[in-house]
């Protein structure tokens, strides 16, 4: 369908369609690990960025970075999240905090915890996006309890993976974030 869609794109001169379209199959090639053809896809968005809106932007950075985190290039995916964070709208709360965590979690991989931090303490600032997105609410616990593993307060540590599990146990997780807080979690009980 996908196919169909760029050729109708193409045809009809529909630029922001054909970014959607070209941004799905660089999300689908991403998810299989098929990272050059996924890079390929962001190449051809980059040539209609003149046809970016605000948000389209901010998904472009924020997708090509999810593809270097999955590629395990943590750098890159930390350039993509910082330019993402530099376009998004500060008063679309979801797309806000979904690079602010992003951005957190590449830090946190990066043996960067102050730089997460500074992220996680402007995710905490969104409170009311925390009260009225339990999932965001349970990404920001446990990435909270891998900051505070790093800076060794594993009492805190602790509080907020119990927190990430207690907002777990009342919602649906995607299962992707449900494995990364179960990892992150086994690595600080191996480890305290």
């Amino acid at each position: 369908h996908i196919d169909q869609c760029i050729k109708l794109c193409a045809e009809n001169n529909d630029s922001l369609r054909l970014i959607n379209s070209l941004n799905a199959y660089a999300m689908l090639y991403t998810n299989c690990h098929l990272f050059d053809e996924a890079l390929e896809q962001f190449d051809l968005q980059f040539k209609l960025k003149k046809h970016f809106t605000p948000y389209v932007e901010f998904n472009f950075y924020n997708s090509k970075g999810r593809m270097f985190y999955l590629k395990q290039d943590y750098p890159k995916a930390k350039s993509e999240f910082l330019k993402g964070l530099q376009v998004v709208p500060h008063d679309d709360t979801y797309a806000y905090m979904i690079i602010l965590l992003n951005l957190s979690e590449t830090y946190l991989l990066l043996d960067n915890a102050d730089s997460a931090k500074v992220h996680l303490d402007e995710v905490s600032k969104l409170g009311i996006g925390l009260a009225t997105m339990p999932v965001f609410n349970f990404y920001y616990n446990s990435l909270l309890g891998d900051y505070y593993a790093q800076e060794n307060e594993f009492g805190k540590a602790k509080r907020a993976y119990d927190n990430a599990d207690l907002i777990a146990s009342g919602i649906n997780v995607d299962k992707v974030l449900q494995k990364l807080h179960l990892q992150r979690k086994t690595k600080f009980l191996l480890s305290s």
